[in-house]
Protein backbone atom coordinates (compact mmCIF):
# COMPACT_ATOMS: atom_id res chain seq x y z
CA UNK A 1 0.00 0.00 0.00
CA UNK A 2 1.23 3.61 -0.24
CA UNK A 3 0.28 5.47 1.89
CA UNK A 4 3.37 7.64 2.32
CA UNK A 5 4.13 9.54 5.43
CA UNK A 6 5.31 12.61 2.92
CA UNK A 7 1.73 12.82 2.16
CA UNK A 8 1.04 14.28 5.32
CA UNK A 9 3.81 16.75 5.20
CA UNK A 10 2.80 20.12 4.22
CA UNK A 11 5.31 21.71 1.87
CA UNK A 12 6.78 24.87 3.54
CA UNK A 13 6.66 26.62 -0.42
CA UNK A 14 4.27 24.10 -1.88
CA UNK A 15 0.66 24.86 -0.46
CA UNK A 16 -2.70 25.29 -2.30
CA UNK A 17 -4.64 28.14 -2.38
CA UNK A 18 -8.58 27.59 -2.79
CA UNK A 19 -10.44 30.47 -3.66
CA UNK A 20 -13.44 29.96 -1.02
CA UNK A 21 -12.39 32.11 1.46
CA UNK A 22 -13.75 35.60 0.41
CA UNK A 23 -11.74 37.66 3.47
CA UNK A 24 -8.67 37.01 2.11
CA UNK A 25 -7.38 39.97 0.74
CA UNK A 26 -3.50 39.54 -0.17
CA UNK A 27 -1.92 36.97 -3.27
CA UNK A 28 -1.14 33.95 -2.38
CA UNK A 29 2.21 34.46 -3.92
CA UNK A 30 2.92 37.69 -2.68
CA UNK A 31 2.43 36.40 0.98
CA UNK A 32 4.44 32.85 0.19
CA UNK A 33 7.27 35.31 -1.05
CA UNK A 34 7.40 37.37 2.10
CA UNK A 35 7.53 34.01 4.02
CA UNK A 36 10.21 32.91 1.59
CA UNK A 37 12.00 36.00 1.70
CA UNK A 38 11.69 36.35 5.59
CA UNK A 39 12.64 33.26 6.20
CA UNK A 40 15.88 34.13 4.34
CA UNK A 41 16.51 36.73 7.09
CA UNK A 42 14.69 39.91 5.16
CA UNK A 43 13.46 42.09 7.99
CA UNK A 44 11.90 44.27 5.72
CA UNK A 45 9.85 40.97 4.33
CA UNK A 46 8.56 39.97 7.51
CA UNK A 47 7.16 43.29 8.62
CA UNK A 48 5.45 43.43 5.33
CA UNK A 49 4.01 40.15 6.61
CA UNK A 50 3.05 40.73 9.97
CA UNK A 51 1.22 44.29 9.20
CA UNK A 52 -0.76 42.67 7.11
CA UNK A 53 -1.23 39.56 9.39
CA UNK A 54 -2.22 42.24 12.15
CA UNK A 55 -4.64 43.73 10.24
CA UNK A 56 -6.75 40.70 9.52
CA UNK A 57 -5.51 39.44 6.60
CA UNK A 58 -6.26 35.54 6.68
CA UNK A 59 -3.96 34.84 4.03
CA UNK A 60 -0.72 36.85 5.38
CA UNK A 61 -1.84 35.15 8.88
CA UNK A 62 -1.37 31.70 7.55
CA UNK A 63 2.22 32.38 6.02
CA UNK A 64 2.99 34.33 8.73
CA UNK A 65 2.46 31.00 10.93
CA UNK A 66 3.91 28.95 8.35
CA UNK A 67 7.21 31.39 8.96
CA UNK A 68 6.94 30.94 12.12
CA UNK A 69 6.75 26.67 11.97
CA UNK A 70 9.74 26.84 10.00
CA UNK A 71 11.48 28.47 12.54
CA UNK A 72 10.23 25.97 15.17
CA UNK A 73 8.71 29.18 17.21
CA UNK A 74 5.47 26.70 17.52
CA UNK A 75 3.61 29.08 20.13
CA UNK A 76 3.88 31.71 17.61
CA UNK A 77 2.57 29.51 14.43
CA UNK A 78 -0.07 28.07 16.40
CA UNK A 79 -1.06 31.89 17.22
CA UNK A 80 -1.43 32.57 13.62
CA UNK A 81 -3.15 29.62 12.22
CA UNK A 82 -5.50 29.94 14.73
CA UNK A 83 -6.26 33.12 13.46
CA UNK A 84 -6.39 32.67 10.09
CA UNK A 85 -8.39 29.30 10.70
CA UNK A 86 -10.89 31.54 11.97
CA UNK A 87 -11.71 33.30 9.20
CA UNK A 88 -12.17 29.59 7.46
CA UNK A 89 -8.91 29.55 5.71
CA UNK A 90 -9.00 25.70 4.75
CA UNK A 91 -4.93 25.92 4.49
CA UNK A 92 -4.58 27.24 8.24
CA UNK A 93 -7.25 24.79 9.31
CA UNK A 94 -5.28 21.86 7.66
CA UNK A 95 -1.79 23.54 9.33
CA UNK A 96 -3.55 23.36 12.58
CA UNK A 97 -4.07 19.25 12.28
CA UNK A 98 -0.73 18.90 11.10
CA UNK A 99 0.29 20.49 14.06
CA UNK A 100 -1.64 18.11 16.42
CA UNK A 101 -1.02 15.26 14.54
CA UNK A 102 2.61 15.66 14.91
CA UNK A 103 2.55 17.04 18.09
CA UNK A 104 4.88 19.90 17.10
CA UNK A 105 4.51 23.06 19.72
CA UNK A 106 0.99 20.92 21.21
CA UNK A 107 0.49 18.27 22.88
CA UNK A 108 -0.25 15.51 20.20
CA UNK A 109 -4.03 14.85 19.54
CA UNK A 110 -5.39 12.46 16.87
CA UNK A 111 -8.97 13.12 17.29
CA UNK A 112 -8.50 17.19 17.11
CA UNK A 113 -6.20 16.47 13.90
CA UNK A 114 -9.19 14.92 12.56
CA UNK A 115 -11.51 17.57 13.12
CA UNK A 116 -8.95 20.20 11.55
CA UNK A 117 -8.70 18.40 8.60
CA UNK A 118 -11.59 17.87 8.16
CA UNK A 119 -13.08 21.21 8.03
CA UNK A 120 -10.62 21.96 5.90
CA UNK A 121 -11.54 19.08 3.85
CA UNK A 122 -14.94 20.40 3.61
CA UNK A 123 -13.78 23.61 2.32
CA UNK A 124 -11.95 21.56 -0.59
CA UNK A 125 -8.18 21.32 0.34
CA UNK A 126 -6.13 18.58 -1.41
CA UNK A 127 -4.10 18.47 1.67
CA UNK A 128 -6.49 17.66 3.90
CA UNK A 129 -8.34 15.27 1.87
CA UNK A 130 -5.19 13.55 1.92
CA UNK A 131 -4.60 13.86 5.52
CA UNK A 132 -8.04 12.62 6.60
CA UNK A 133 -7.76 10.21 4.25
CA UNK A 134 -4.55 8.68 6.04
CA UNK A 135 -5.88 9.03 9.50
CA UNK A 136 -8.92 6.98 8.66
CA UNK A 137 -6.34 4.28 6.54
CA UNK A 138 -4.17 4.03 10.11
CA UNK A 139 -7.00 4.77 12.52
CA UNK A 140 -5.39 7.34 14.07
CA UNK A 141 -7.85 9.85 16.25
CA UNK A 142 -10.84 7.98 14.19
CA UNK A 143 -12.01 4.06 14.18
CA UNK A 144 -9.96 2.71 11.51
CA UNK A 145 -12.00 2.73 8.46
CA UNK A 146 -10.82 1.43 4.82
CA UNK A 147 -14.27 2.50 3.41
CA UNK A 148 -14.05 5.97 4.82
CA UNK A 149 -10.00 6.54 3.66
CA UNK A 150 -11.54 5.50 0.28
CA UNK A 151 -14.05 8.17 0.50
CA UNK A 152 -11.64 10.78 0.92
CA UNK A 153 -9.26 9.35 -1.29
CA UNK A 154 -12.16 9.65 -4.14
CA UNK A 155 -12.50 13.38 -3.35
CA UNK A 156 -8.86 14.01 -4.08
CA UNK A 157 -8.52 12.21 -6.88
CA UNK A 158 -11.71 13.35 -8.64
CA UNK A 159 -10.26 17.09 -7.93
CA UNK A 160 -7.14 15.83 -9.84
CA UNK A 161 -4.00 14.34 -7.40
CA UNK A 162 -1.93 12.18 -8.78
CA UNK A 163 -1.45 10.05 -5.38
CA UNK A 164 -4.87 10.40 -4.04
CA UNK A 165 -5.70 8.32 -7.58
CA UNK A 166 -2.83 5.76 -6.97
CA UNK A 167 -4.17 5.13 -3.58
CA UNK A 168 -7.50 4.62 -4.84
CA UNK A 169 -6.00 2.17 -7.57
CA UNK A 170 -4.68 0.33 -4.84
CA UNK A 171 -7.83 -0.18 -3.15
CA UNK A 172 -9.68 -1.53 -6.09
CA UNK A 173 -6.35 -3.81 -7.03
CA UNK A 174 -6.71 -5.10 -3.14
CA UNK A 175 -9.76 -4.91 -2.10
CA UNK A 176 -9.79 -2.26 0.60
CA UNK A 177 -12.93 -0.73 1.46
CA UNK A 178 -14.40 -1.42 -2.07
CA UNK A 179 -15.23 -4.62 -3.91
CA UNK A 180 -12.32 -5.56 -5.65
CA UNK A 181 -12.25 -4.99 -9.45
CA UNK A 182 -8.83 -5.25 -11.78
CA UNK A 183 -10.45 -2.85 -14.36
CA UNK A 184 -11.42 -0.19 -12.34
CA UNK A 185 -7.92 -1.00 -10.32
CA UNK A 186 -5.38 -0.92 -13.25
CA UNK A 187 -7.53 2.19 -14.94
CA UNK A 188 -6.65 4.41 -11.41
CA UNK A 189 -3.22 3.46 -11.01
CA UNK A 190 -2.49 4.50 -15.36
CA UNK A 191 -4.20 7.62 -14.69
CA UNK A 192 -1.63 7.86 -11.48
CA UNK A 193 1.62 6.99 -13.80
CA UNK A 194 0.15 9.55 -16.60
CA UNK A 195 0.27 11.85 -13.74
CA UNK A 196 3.46 12.05 -12.89
CA UNK A 197 3.27 9.09 -9.85
CA UNK A 198 5.91 6.45 -10.58
CA UNK A 199 4.99 4.34 -7.82
CA UNK A 200 1.96 3.42 -9.59
CA UNK A 201 3.99 1.85 -12.16
CA UNK A 202 4.47 -1.21 -9.74
CA UNK A 203 0.46 -1.86 -9.51
CA UNK A 204 -0.48 -1.51 -13.50
CA UNK A 205 3.06 -4.28 -13.57
CA UNK A 206 1.49 -6.49 -10.62
CA UNK A 207 -2.62 -6.69 -11.92
CA UNK A 208 -1.26 -7.02 -15.56
CA UNK A 209 -0.01 -9.94 -14.53
CA UNK A 210 -3.73 -11.31 -13.95
CA UNK A 211 -6.08 -9.73 -15.99
CA UNK A 212 -6.98 -10.63 -19.98
CA UNK A 213 -6.93 -8.64 -23.05
CA UNK A 214 -10.65 -7.62 -22.47
CA UNK A 215 -10.19 -6.00 -19.26
CA UNK A 216 -6.99 -4.25 -20.43
CA UNK A 217 -9.00 -2.73 -22.92
CA UNK A 218 -11.87 -1.78 -21.27
CA UNK A 219 -9.50 -0.39 -18.18
CA UNK A 220 -7.52 1.97 -21.51
CA UNK A 221 -11.07 3.79 -22.30
CA UNK A 222 -12.21 3.78 -18.54
CA UNK A 223 -8.66 6.01 -17.99
CA UNK A 224 -9.75 7.92 -20.75
CA UNK A 225 -13.26 9.04 -19.50
CA UNK A 226 -11.54 9.69 -16.60
CA UNK A 227 -9.93 12.29 -18.27
CA UNK A 228 -13.02 13.73 -19.82
CA UNK A 229 -15.82 13.50 -17.05
CA UNK A 230 -13.59 12.94 -13.98
CA UNK A 231 -12.91 10.15 -11.50
CA UNK A 232 -15.87 9.40 -9.57
CA UNK A 233 -18.58 10.13 -12.13
CA UNK A 234 -16.11 7.64 -14.75
CA UNK A 235 -16.08 4.86 -11.97
CA UNK A 236 -19.67 5.35 -10.77
CA UNK A 237 -20.61 5.06 -14.55
CA UNK A 238 -18.70 2.24 -15.45
CA UNK A 239 -20.07 -0.27 -12.68
CA UNK A 240 -23.93 0.74 -13.39
CA UNK A 241 -22.83 -0.42 -16.93
CA UNK A 242 -20.74 -3.80 -16.37
CA UNK A 243 -23.38 -5.31 -14.01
Amino acid sequence: MYHPSANKIIAFFCLVLFSVVNVWSMENKQAQSLAFKAYKGDVEALKQLKSAANVGDAVAQNWLGSYFREKHEYSDALLWFNKSAQQNNPVALNNLGFLFSEGFGVKSDSPKAVSYYKRAAELGNLDALNNLALMYAQGEGVTQSYRDAYVWFEKAADKGDGLATANIGIYYAQGFGVQKNDTIAFALCKKAVLMGVGQAQRCKAELIKRMDQNQITQADQLTERMQHVGVRTAINDYLLHSH
